[in-house]
């Protein structure tokens, strides 16, 4: 065959992408998913004053802020260097609006500000986004 390209050769394959990637971003939207689920039905416990909601809540929470913390640029689908630089500022103010909800729900001192600087932290985020976008 020669060199050059007519209509009717084969279409190049796409680049494979990076199939560990993948599966982490899978399982991290799984667990991300299924914390929310689990959450939710705390909620649900604390709100009817069933025994251990609180407990649940607590637990479910922390790890959904831990898993927004650590490793948003799985569950967002950042790729380069600048999505996850944002996606890490987005992890940040994720962290402190659920940790500011729990310590809200859970009338404990110190959610407002927890709230405020989430709050903060995802208006820049947002600024720095749409001036990148």
């Amino acid at each position: 065959m020669t060199n050059h390209d007519s209509i009717l050769d084969a279409p190049p394959t796409p680049p494979k992408d990076n199939s560990v990637y993948k599966w982490l971003r899978r399982i991290g939207i799984v667990i991300e998913v299924g914390l929310w689920l689990i959450g939710a039905m705390a909620l649900l416990f604390k709100l009817e004053s069933w025994e251990g909601g609180s407990e649940l809540l607590i637990l479910s929470f922390s790890l959904l802020a831990l898993l927004y913390l650590v490793f948003t640029f799985l569950v967002t689908g950042a790729r380069g260097w600048q999505q996850i630089l944002g996606a890490i500022g987005v992890g940040i103010s994720l962290c402190f609006l659920l940790l500011g909800g729990l310590f809200i729900i859970e009338s404990w001192s110190g959610g407002g500000e927890m709230m405020l600087l989430g709050r903060l932290f995802a208006g820049i985020a947002t600024i720095v986004t749409l001036i990148f976008l």
